[in-house]
């Protein structure tokens, strides 16, 4: 059974308060057997846009791309990747497949170097492959946020007991 065990939210910045507004979409990152990133449109239907199974190797930044192409439309990284995977809208996952890696690249640079009109706010989950790679954020052009577990209360079958991890103090 898949585990979702990321997911990003994206929208704007409130300029006064914090937080995060006019939401548009929701990646969520499933693993645990073969991850895939599932975009969907919150309109006034939860509609799925995309579902792809990212590199392992650059699983956040796969998750970033899919923001950027697929949530955001942004022009420029549009065209890049109209010249690098022809036929891409129709089938995404042809960017993560192995012999197109250099091309890839490419598109992480640009999309590196964009200045993206939004915020995300990433939840990252205990176990989460993209949590060894958070520090990529930082060569990003957009607002962000990265939420992680501080406590963790959960039901072992295996001891028939309640265990619990961090604190809420």
């Amino acid at each position: 059974m898949a585990t979702n065990t990321a997911f990003m939210l994206i929208g704007q910045n409130h300029p006064n308060d914090g937080g995060i507004v006019n939401l548009s979409h929701q990646l969520l990152l499933s693993e645990n057997g073969v991850a895939r990133w599932s975009l969907y449109a919150l309109e006034d239907d939860l509609k799925k846009v995309v579902s792809v199974i990212p590199t392992p190797e650059h699983m956040l930044e796969d998750g970033l791309l899919i923001v950027g192409l697929f949530a955001l439309k942004e022009a420029e990284l549009s065209q890049l990747a109209d010249e690098l995977f022809p036929g891409w809208e129709a089938n995404p996952n042809q960017f993560f497949a192995r012999q197109s890696r250099d091309r890839l690249s490419s598109l992480y640079e640009l999309c590196r170097k964009l200045r993206l009109d939004c915020k995300v706010a990433l939840t990252v989950f205990a176990g989460s492959s993209v949590g060894g790679q958070l520090k990529v954020l930082e060569q990003y052009r957009f607002e962000v946020e990265v939420c992680s577990s501080i406590y963790h209360k959960f039901w072992s079958m295996w001891t028939n007991s309640w265990g619990q991890e961090g604190h809420l103090e």
